[in-house]
């Protein structure tokens, strides 16, 4: 057993060295790639050319990214806390708990392009938004709540129990409990929820291919309007072949060091919290 458990350490040691390995590879190479490529006009220009993106840049598909991601987290973030907050704090039955907790965890499953597709029968199609921002951060919203929901049970879960057991003796009702001492203790972890769901929907292609993405457009002025994204602007330019493969480098890397930074913060948000705890 001594055997297997060491075999067992060593090969979880080679699998994280690997995958880091990876990661940084991934990352390092883009970034060497796209290094004649990215500068100030680059990120602040709108693509031009006889073939799209060929010349200019990528503003508009940085903007339009933003957009639906924060349109997304507009309509994910008040259902999954209500969710996390009901399912940890008032729901009492242990076979409905788990029978929801199923639920969440297969909707999570779906693959994205359902989605989009589903989006795109409902809100484009039948309800006549068509093809928008809000058509898409809706779907994205879709793909977003269950992994929102379940990151802010868990951390509901965290707080010292003996904390909450001391309010409600005192006679605290759950609802000035959860604002008094549960929020607040949740507090950088809920924004780190946030950003990594705001990072999630930045990073999804498929949900908005249908519902609000566009190969070309202005920077939005309203959730009415369609418009651009860096992941479907660089499935577009991979597609139009070769001549596009280097400045496709650019907005990935652009793309890697946005999600790069956002992840930081979020991580860094996490650490703080967990060293809070374990201290």
């Amino acid at each position: 057993m001594k055997i297997i458990a060491k075999i067992i350490k060593y090969f979880s040691y080679i699998s994280f060295v690997f995958l880091i390995w990876v990661i940084v590879s991934i990352f390092i190479y883009t970034v060497y790639r796209s290094l004649g490529v990215i500068d100030l006009k680059f990120i602040f220009d709108s693509p031009r050319g006889m073939v799209l993106g060929e010349e200019g840049g990528i503003f508009p598909a940085i903007m339009g990214s933003i957009w639906f991601s924060f349109t997304a987290l507009l309509f994910a973030f008040v259902p999954a806390m209500c969710a996390s907050v009901y399912s940890v704090f008032y729901l009492k039955n242990n076979k409905v708990k788990r029978f929801i907790s199923n639920v969440f965890e297969n909707v999570a499953a779906i693959p994205s392009i359902i989605f989009g597709l589903f989006s795109y029968a409902v809100f484009v199609y039948m309800l006549g938004f068509g093809r928008c921002v809000l058509s898409g951060g809706i779907a994205l919203a879709l793909m977003i709540f269950p992994f929102l929901e379940r990151k802010f049970e868990k951390s509901f879960l965290e707080v010292d129990k003996n904390l909450l057991i001391a309010s409600y003796n005192l006679g605290i009702d759950i609802r000035k409990t959860f604002m008094k001492i549960v929020f607040p203790q949740c507090f950088k972890e809920i924004i780190s929820s946030v950003i990594l769901a705001f990072l999630f929907a930045m990073s999804a292609t498929a949900p908005i291919l249908f519902t609000g993405g566009v190969a070309f457009a202005t920077v939005p002025d309203s959730m009415m309007k369609p418009a651009m994204a860096l992941p479907l602007h660089l499935y577009l330019m991979i597609a139009q072949g070769s001549s596009q493969i280097n400045r496709a480098y650019g907005v990935a890397a652009v793309s890697l060091i946005i999600l790069f930074l956002f992840s930081t913060v979020a991580y860094c948000l996490s650490f703080k919290r967990d060293k809070k705890i374990d201290g």
